[in-house]
């Protein structure tokens, strides 16, 4: 079954890749997931755009279920910022990531504390 993104998830997902990397234009659910299984397999980036794809899902699945039975719903900037804090909050619980120019953009990107990145010593 094929899962199509409505614009409100696509408006989401598509503020949640661009911070991720991503420069594609969001389509079904299928067609993510898979770019997101073979972009840069093993890297850094790789790995933060899962996380991306993973917290994207939760969150467009509990504002889903505030709609449907609660009668409330949050904007797709207010959803987006949810994301973020929580991806923010998971890659500032990683202890030991070298110093490299993905992990300072990476640092860069989210705002994460200068504590998160290790120094290499020679």
């Amino acid at each position: 079954m094929t899962v199509v993104i409505t614009s409100f998830s696509a408006g989401v997902w598509g503020s949640i890749l661009g911070k991720c990397g991503g420069t594609w234009r969001p389509q079904t659910l299928d067609i993510e997931v898979a770019r997101c299984l073979a972009f840069g397999a093993g890297a850094l980036s790789s790995t933060v755009l899962k996380l991306g794809l993973a917290a994207t899902i939760y969150h467009l699945w509990r504002e889903r279920n505030s709609r449907v039975f609660q009668s409330r719903g949050a904007s797709t900037d207010m959803v987006t910022l949810c994301i973020v804090e929580d991806i923010r909050s998971c890659l500032c619980s990683w202890k030991a990531v070298k110093r490299t120019h993905e992990s300072a953009h990476l640092s860069v990107v989210w705002k994460l504390p200068p504590g998160f990145l290790q120094t290499v010593s020679s």
